[in-house]
């Protein structure tokens, strides 16, 4: 599943990894909590406890499309068992991909890593697109306007705040 936020976790062996997320929210997402408040999942959890193994496993977190909070999240790995004559140190791949961007980065985590390690970090923004009349708009000094417009959210459901500002011609001086 995908949408607003999607974080996939690919490794290359059967050991047991595990994807964790901290949003906004600071709800950490992963197997003991796979739902968190603010509408994240993880939605798939491979080789859990060192069953059903697969030797390319997958697992993905996600905000729906128009839900995901806006703020800081924090991805993490961690080897969480080997499984069968797995090795003691897996390789893998993140995909992230949010306001529209696709990121990837590989890397390694170990046994001997001391729990799940900080491997991408980023900040999540509302984008807003606002459509007004095209052209020129003119008025007399003092006068009132009202313009209509339309705003549109692209990304997150946090609060944004649209502002206005008023442009005068150079050596004018807008009256107060």
């Amino acid at each position: 599943k995908t949408g607003d936020v999607q974080i996939s976790l690919l490794w290359y062996d059967t050991n047991d990894i595990d994807l964790h997320c901290v949003g906004p929210d600071g709800v950490e997402i992963f197997f003991g909590n796979p739902r968190s408040p603010s509408g994240g999942e993880l939605d798939v959890d491979a080789n859990a406890a060192c069953n059903n193994l697969k030797a390319a496993p997958v697992e993905n977190i996600y905000w729906p499309q128009g839900g995901a909070p806006s703020g800081r999240y924090q991805v993490f790995v961690n080897y969480f068992d080997r499984c069968g004559s797995g090795p003691a140190e897996s390789r893998f791949k993140l995909t992230v991909q949010h306001e529209g961007k696709r990121q990837e980065l590989e890397g390694t985590v170990s046994r001997n890593d001391r729990g799940k390690k900080l491997v991408y970090q980023f900040e999540l923004r509302p984008q807003l697109e606002v459509y007004g009349p095209d052209g020129t708009v003119e008025m007399t000094p003092g006068a009132k306007l009202i313009l209509p417009v339309a705003v549109r959210r692209t990304q997150a459901r946090s609060p944004a705040a649209v502002t206005v500002e008023v442009a005068t011609p150079v050596g004018r001086r807008t009256p107060s």
